[in-house]
This record gives C-alpha cells, sequence and structure tokens, in this order.
C-alpha cells in the first residue's frame, strides 16, 4: 500500500489535548526518550515490578517495535513528537490520551488500512461512527485491555477510553486551543525543545482531582494548590543516577498565598540549622515575613488590619522561615514539625514572645515555661496562630511551643519535638554541617523563594495518613519505589510574573547518597513520665494509624501509650499492681488490636486509643493470686483467659468475659502462685500450674486433671516456668530449676529428668528457650556477673562476664526466628545472640529493661528508662 502526500498542513497534535488536563507530557523523540529510560537509567527497573507501570512499560515496547519493524508506522510517525494527557474523572480514576502528528495530513483517511494491516484476525477492529468520524476500537486478545484510536486533521489519537478520543475530536472540530489559555501558551512556548520531555502542570485542575485520593487531613492544604499558580512547563533531562529539572511556573490571575509578593529570591541559610535526620523542609525566603504575614491576613480576614496581637506576633520577624519534619520514626507529620523563623533582634523576639506566653497565664491552659541545656522553653496560648498569616504547610504548627536560638526562633507542637532539635543543634548533626546534602544543594539554584526539600524513605512513611486508604494500595507502590532515590527538592524563584522553577532527583547509591537523609546510627529521643518505670515496656505496630507506638507501666500504676518522637498520646489508670505481663492482641475485640491487663482484682481489656473496651473491665470474685495467661491454640485470635485465684477456683474466661463452656478446673486444692503454662506432648494440649505446696499438676485443655507430679520442688525464687513445644520440638514439656540451680524437666506424662550442670548462687537467674529454633532447647543461666549458655547435652556454648552485678532478670528478646536475650549492666543495655556475643550496635546507655524493634533481623528501635522518668528511644533506622 502506498500513501500519497499532501501539502495541507496539519494542526500541531497539543491541539487536541484538552484545556482540563490535569499533567501534559511532550516527548519531542518518543524512541531516543524511550530507549534513554528503560536502558540508561538505574532507577527506572524500581518501577517495573508495579502492575499498573507494568501495563504502561508493556504498551511503550510494543509501540517502539511497531516503530522500528513496521515501515509503513514508522513513516507514518517520522519526527513526530508524542503528546500524553492525563486528566482526571469523576472517580477519580486517571484517564491518558496519546496524541501524535501524522507525517502527512492526508493520512487520516488512510488510518483504516494500516490499522487492519496489523489487526487482522476477525474481532480484532470494531469501527465506531462518531460525528463524523471514525473511531476505532481496538482488541487485540480476550484478555488485553480495548484500545481506542481515531485520526483527524493530521493528528493520531489513541487512549483506553473512547470518551477520551471523542473529547479529543470535538477539541479539533471546536476550532478552540488549549493555546489559547495564555498562561499555558506561554509556558508552552519557552519549553526546551532539546530536552527528553516537557511536563505541563495545570494546577487549576490537578489540585482538587489529587485531592480526591487524600483524607481530610491532606486535603485540606492541598486543594489551595490551585492558588499557587496556573501553568508550569518544565523541562526533563534525564540522567543515569538523577533526574534534572527546569522551566517557569506562570502566576498570572491567582491568589498566589505565602509566594504573593515579589520578593527578591534569597539563599536559603535556615534550613542548614535542621537535624541531618531531617525527614524534609519547605522554606520560605524574602524581604519580610512581617510584611507578608500582615498582607495575608487582610486577604483572609476581609481586609482587616491585623489585631494587635498578631502585629505584636509579626513584629520580630525577619525575612526566612523553614518548616522542617524531624525523622524518628513516627508517621505523624504534625507532631515531628518544628518551624524556624529569622529575627531581626533576638531580644525583641524573645521580649514580645515572654509578653505573650505570660498573657496567656490564668487562661486555664497548661503553659510550658522550663529551661532546657541553657535554652528558655516556653508556650503561647494563640492556637492556631500561624494559619491565621501564612496558610498551609506554615499552619501545621498549631500549640505554639518555643525556644529562642540566637538568630532565629524554633516552634514546635510539643515540648519533646523542640528539646530533640536543640540536642542536634548542639551536638552540631545539621544540615550545614552534613556534605552529602551541601553537595546535593549544588545542583540546584542559590537563591529561592520557595524550597521544598524531601526524603522519600522518611516522608513517605509520614505522608501515607493523607491517603485515602480506597486509592493507597494503588499508590502505596510507587510511593516504595520512591524511596529508592536518595533525596529530591524543587525551588521556585519570583520572576516577573512567575517563578523560574527548578529540581533534582538523586538516585541511590548515587555520589551524593551517603547518607543524604542524615540518617545517624544511633539517634536518642528523650520522653518524661509522670512517675518512674522499671519494667519492660512494649513496642507494638498499631495497625489503627500505622504507626509504631510504645507501652508502659510506670511505679503509679498508669499505663502509658508513647508515641517515637516521646509524645504521650494517653494514659489509663490500671489503680494496682499488675499480675502477670501486658499483653498485645490483635483480635481482642471484633477482630480489633487491644491490650489486656490483669490485676489483683480486675482485667482490663484497652483499645489502641486508650479507651475500655466492650465487656471490661471484668471484676474478679476474688483475688488473683497466678497472673493471667492468655492462649491461642488454633492462632486464630480465639483468646483464652486462664488463671486462678484465692477463693481456690481457676478460671478459663473468653474474650468477651464469659466463662468457656466444657471447663472442669472450677475448684484448686492449694493456692496456684504460678501462672498456668501451655505446651504440646504427642499431639496433644497439656496445661500445667504449680501450687504454693511446690506441687506440679498438669491437665488437659479442658482443665480435667491428666497427673500429678509426686516429687515436691522447692522452685528458685527469681525463676518461672518455661514451657517447650512446637511442630519440631525435641523434649517438649515443662523446664524450671530448684534453689541450688538444679533444672527439671517434666514431659507430658508427668515423668521427671533432673539435670545438673553447674553450681549457682540462691539468687541465680535461669531462661529455657530454643534460642535459634532448630527444635532443641537451650539453658541460659545469669549468676552475679555471669551469663552461661548450655545445649541440652550440657555442653557450654556460651560465656560472658561484666564488671558490675546483675540487678534485673534476663528478657527473652524475640527476633523474627531467632531470639536474643537482654542483659541490664553497669547503667548499659546489652543485646546479645546464642552465644553470648553482643548484637552490633550495643552496648547503649540505659538501666532498666528494654525493648527491641527488629527489621531484617538487625535492631532498630530501642527502648527504655533510665530507672526513673526519662524514657529513652534510639532510633537506629
Amino acid at each position: 500500500m502506498f500513501l500519497r502526500k499532501s501539502s495541507e498542513q496539519s494542526k500541531p497534535c497539543i491541539s487536541a489535548i484538552s484545556p482540563r488536563s490535569n499533567l501534559i507530557l511532550e516527548i519531542h523523540q518518543p524512541q531516543v526518550s524511550w530507549a534513554r529510560l528503560s536502558k540508561d537509567t538505574r532507577y527506572f527497573e524500581k518501577f517495573q515490578g508495579i502492575p499498573s507501570f507494568q501495563k504502561v512499560v508493556d504498551f511503550c515496547r510494543s509501540a517502539d517495535s511497531l516503530l522500528k519493524n513496521n515501515q509503513q508506522i514508522g513513516e507514518a510517525f517520522k519526527n513526530s513528537p508524542l503528546i500524553v494527557s492525563v486528566f482526571g474523572t469523576e472517580s477519580s480514576n486517571s484517564e491518558i490520551l496519546l496524541s501524535a502528528n501524522l507525517s502527512d495530513p492526508s493520512w487520516d483517511g488512510e488510518l483504516s488500512s494500516i490499522l487492519y494491516s496489523i489487526f487482522n484476525k476477525p474481532g480484532q477492529i470494531k469501527e465506531i461512527q462518531f460525528q463524523q468520524e471514525l473511531i476505532y476500537q481496538l482488541s487485540p486478545s480476550l484478555t488485553s485491555e480495548n484500545h481506542y484510536c481515531s485520526a483527524s486533521e493530521g493528528i493520531f489519537l489513541l487512549s483506553t477510553s473512547q470518551k477520551s478520543v471523542e473529547d479529543a475530536l470535538m477539541q479539533l472540530n471546536s476550532n478552540k486551543s488549549i493555546l489559547d489559555d495564555a498562561s499555558f501558551a506561554k509556558a508552552y512556548k519557552v519549553a526546551g525543545k532539546k530536552t527528553d520531555a516537557n511536563l505541563f502542570i495545570n494546577y487549576k485542575s490537578f489540585g482538587p482531582w489529587s485531592g480526591k485520593v487524600l483524607e481530610s487531613i491532606g486535603k485540606e492544604s492541598y486543594l489551595g494548590i490551585g492558588n499557587f499558580a496556573s501553568w508550569s512547563g518544565i523541562d526533563i533531562n534525564l540522567k543515569p543516577e538523577s533526574i534534572l529539572i527546569s522551566g517557569f511556573t506562570w502566576a498570572q490571575g491567582t491568589n498566589l498565598g505565602i509566594s504573593k509578593f515579589k520578593q527578591k529570591p534569597i539563599e536559603a541559610q535556615l534550613c542548614k540549622y535542621l537535624p541531618q535526620s531531617s525527614s524534609g523542609f519547605f522554606f520560605y525566603g524574602g524581604s519580610s515575613l512581617s510584611d507578608l504575614g500582615k498582607e495575608i491576613y487582610q486577604s483572609t480576614h476581609k481586609s482587616q488590619s491585623p489585631d494587635s496581637i498578631t502585629q505584636h506576633f509579626l513584629s520580630w520577624m525577619g525575612g526566612e522561615l523553614c518548616l522542617g519534619i524531624l525523622d524518628n520514626r513516627d508517621s505523624s507529620i504534625q507532631e515531628n514539625a518544628v518551624l524556624l523563623i529569622t529575627c531581626n533582634d533576638s531580644a525583641s523576639a524573645s521580649r514580645n514572645l515572654a509578653e505573650l506566653a505570660n498573657s496567656g497565664k490564668g487562661s486555664g491552659l497548661r503553659l510550658l515555661d522550663e529551661q532546657f541545656n541553657g535554652f528558655s522553653l516556653k508556650s503561647l496560648n494563640n492556637p492556631g496562630i500561624f494559619q491565621s498569616f501564612f496558610g498551609s504547610p506554615i499552619g501545621t504548627i498549631t500549640n505554639n511551643y518555643y525556644t529562642v536560638i540566637g538568630p532565629f526562633v524554633a516552634f514546635a507542637n510539643n515540648s519533646t519535638t523542640l528539646k530533640n532539635f536543640i540536642t542536634s543543634y548542639l551536638s552540631g548533626r545539621t544540615l550545614g554541617n552534613q556534605d552529602s546534602y551541601l553537595k546535593f544543594n549544588e545542583n540546584l539554584s542559590k537563591n529561592s523563594n520557595i524550597y521544598l526539600y524531601s526524603v522519600p524513605s522518611s516522608m513517605g512513611r509520614k505522608v501515607r495518613q493523607f491517603f485515602s486508604p480506597t486509592y493507597l494500595p494503588n499508590l502505596g507502590p510507587y510511593l516504595d519505589a520512591l524511596n529508592s532515590f536518595d533525596a529530591m527538592a524543587i525551588q521556585f524563584a519570583n520572576q516577573g510574573d512567575g517563578y523560574y522553577t527548578s529540581g533534582y532527583l538523586s538516585f541511590g547509591n548515587s555520589e551524593t547518597s551517603d547518607s543524604i537523609s542524615g540518617q545517624e546510627e544511633n539517634v536518642g529521643w528523650k520522653a518524661q513520665l509522670e512517675n518512674p518505670s522499671s519494667i519492660e515496656p512494649l513496642i507494638i505496630d498499631n495497625p489503627l494509624n500505622e504507626e509504631t507506638e510504645f507501652i508502659f507501666l510506670d511505679d503509679a500504676h498508669q499505663l502509658y501509650c508513647l508515641s517515637t518522637l516521646g509524645r504521650t498520646k494517653w494514659k489509663f489508670d490500671i489503680k494496682e499492681k499488675t499480675k502477670g505481663p501486658i499483653y498485645f492482641l490483635k483480635n481482642l475485640d471484633q477482630e480489633k488490636p487491644g491490650l489486656l491487663v490483669c490485676t489483683k482484682n480486675t482485667i482490663y481489656g484497652i483499645s489502641l486509643n486508650g479507651e475500655l473496651l466492650p465487656n471490661f473491665p471484668i471484676k474478679l470474685d476474688a483475688s488473683c493470686t497466678s497472673g493471667i495467661s492468655v492462649f491461642d491454640y488454633e492462632k486464630k485470635g480465639d483468646y483464652r483467659f486462664v488463671f486462678a485465684c484465692s477463693n481456690e477456683k481457676a478460671y478459663n474466661l473468653d474474650k468477651t468475659g464469659k466463662q468457656v463452656k466444657g471447663w472442669t478446673l472450677s475448684k484448686v486444692e492449694e493456692e496456684i502462685i504460678e501462672p498456668f503454662q501451655y505446651f504440646q506432648s504427642n499431639n496433644k494440649d497439656i496445661l500445667a500450674s504449680f501450687d504454693l505446696e511446690g506441687k506440679l499438676k498438669l491437665y488437659e485443655r479442658t482443665g480435667k486433671k491428666k497427673t500429678q507430679v509426686k516429687e515436691k520442688f522447692e522452685l528458685s525464687s527469681s525463676n518461672g516456668i518455661f514451657s517447650h513445644s512446637g511442630k519440631n520440638a525435641k523434649f517438649p514439656g515443662l523446664y524450671f530449676t530448684t534453689t541450688d540451680g538444679t533444672i527439671i524437666y517434666v514431659n507430658g506424662d508427668g515423668k521427671i529428668e533432673k539435670i545438673k550442670i553447674k553450681p549457682v548462687t540462691q539468687n541465680h537467674y535461669f531462661l529455657a528457650k530454643d534460642l535459634d529454633s532448630d527444635g532443641t532447647i537451650e539453658f541460659i543461666y545469669v549468676d552475679l556477673n555471669e551469663i552461661t549458655i548450655y545445649s541440652r547435652q550440657k555442653k557450654m556454648i556460651g560465656n560472658h562476664k561484666w564488671e558490675d552485678v546483675i540487678g534485673f532478670p534476663p528478657q527473652l528478646i524475640s527476633n523474627g526466628s531467632k531470639t536474643n536475650i537482654g542483659i541490664v549492666s553497669g547503667g548499659n543495655l546489652f543485646l546479645l545472640d546464642s552465644k553470648a556475643e553482643a548484637i552490633e550496635g550495643f552496648p547503649m546507655e540505659g538501666s532498666t529493661p528494654f525493648s527491641v524493634k527488629f527489621k531484617d533481623g538487625k535492631p532498630k528501635i530501642v527502648i527504655s528508662t533510665n530507672g526513673e522518668k526519662e524514657v529513652k528511644i534510639y532510633s537506629k533506622e
């Protein structure tokens, strides 16, 4: 088939694009750019595992193959740019339209011949009449997605949506063009033609469309993006290890919020004071924050002049502000936010703020007023004042805890963030002292008015809370892929009727990847409890907010939930000493997680919001003597709470607090003093109890008595009973020691084996655990200042001595399929492996039992107290 040439001049393919498009990507040499992206860049492969992205990749590869191997197709699209338009639908889905110029306008009428030469099987092509044009529905196979294409006025159109093609045809026939939009026309005219691509962003439509996938907390600030500008035209240059962007953002006819004034761009200095471990920051710089704040206040308050408090507050401000987000493994942006503002005069700022702080006294609110490392920490009784004259994102700071530090004032939403910032500032662990950040910064413009910087691996965790659960499964993989970038930044500098725009994305393992995020090997965060605490805390992953949280119980019986920032999220008064451990149960109430706590007289079920769950508290008939044991026999969340009370009764309750049907052990002969134990032997479930007389009894799961061990035992006072069972367990049963350190093993039939290994003191500690999950139990003795680990065959496999006597019981700390041993000695925390060797990163400073969260087998979060009120949180991510 031969195609005839025409002397007609076709319209540029941009003419088919609707002005309501959210994003427009123009690729000048599609095949060249595709080759550079897919073959020469290292970050492309990070996105290929995402199903929705892989569909695009497959389509591009097919199109690339057609252009190369089909002479007819290659000739038809010779030297044409490719325009990709993305716009949202009412359902928040996105539709994509591809448009390209045919090399000769007369080939419009030959489109059917081209298509039938490619798709020649019955049913692969269906013709649809639309007004005066034909649309072709392409169905290459039963499993593939339908595509729709057409051609008009020398422009080829392709989409997975028939409506998108119809809209493009109507656009072409309307004699109206997106180029009629003055702002877009300017952006399109100045776009570079020797770049890999140009990206055009429509701020007016992009905000409302993308805002549909956001929860209210993110939508509130994000929808205002339409007031920032009209269009951006950004040149994209692909590098093997990075992406460079530059261009112009047109602000004509918009209310620009924080960038409303044509203030001269300046070099960002304030952000250099932020900690090296910051997740990111928002910087604004100009001639006067005071003037800016007054104007924004008037525009949002119907031209009213700022009140006296606002004027008083603004009077000391200089020309820079920087909102930084600290990285401490907490996903909350608000709780991690710190705002730095330069001051014209530190003394004036301190005086004016102190006057505002003092004016809030007597309001009934608890205001901060204390000293920390030589700095005065105070708080203002003006919640939300930043929102009124700076808007978002500066309005993130609402609680106004502050301190004056030399040339600037630091604000935060809580005192802990403020203290952590001060600690980093005094230690010099700042971005201004980090070579990798400074090197990254060299790829950006020196001066700007707005500078946004982000560490994707850290910020990605925090922004997830903004996305609606409906869309997060689709967006999540893209956020994960972005984690491979060390850092990304974009800048805006006022110039004429818009902003010069530049940006840089640095990929992992590039020349700037030496800890670009400033992640330190061991970052300490501190918090305060109201009372001392000396028991092991819990580390939980809260599925309700996808945050890591810490559960503490202090010596005054107050139960705390702390964020990784150290902020107290809630407290619950247990009122009396607990009996047994605090349990974190993933299915405590209608498939929702909760905490189970038992005291002498009450069983509490507490939600992860710090509230009592339905059916709780459970008031006990008599005081609990054994402590509560929780068993989940089938691993299905069908919990059983087993315990004994002083009325010589044993109880077996379900998670609603009701007695389990079929439970026969309603009466016990002697007071049970140890928690019930559970193990399996010969595929049978066995419960065990130890009474006040030293008698050990074995029961069936229903409470029916199985056997009583004839011999009485004098248990060592510092130790409990350890059970060993499981699919591959060798010698399943119970293990404990007597006062002289003799190990007693009792199997499921009540038979006894006495294992003597070494002489120990009466105050020795003993643990029995299969440390390496090979089915064989190990014995751990901790006596005075020494730990010794033995195999069941009495072979010593590990030993370590300290200078100080070990005062706390050793801990068994789960690490996936393995178990580590926690030791507190001489003001330090030690984490040991199965050979009593220290895990990398230990010892750490600490005085009480501690908890560890692992990632990929390595400790990432460690938390303990100093034996008093101070909580220490170590993050190693």
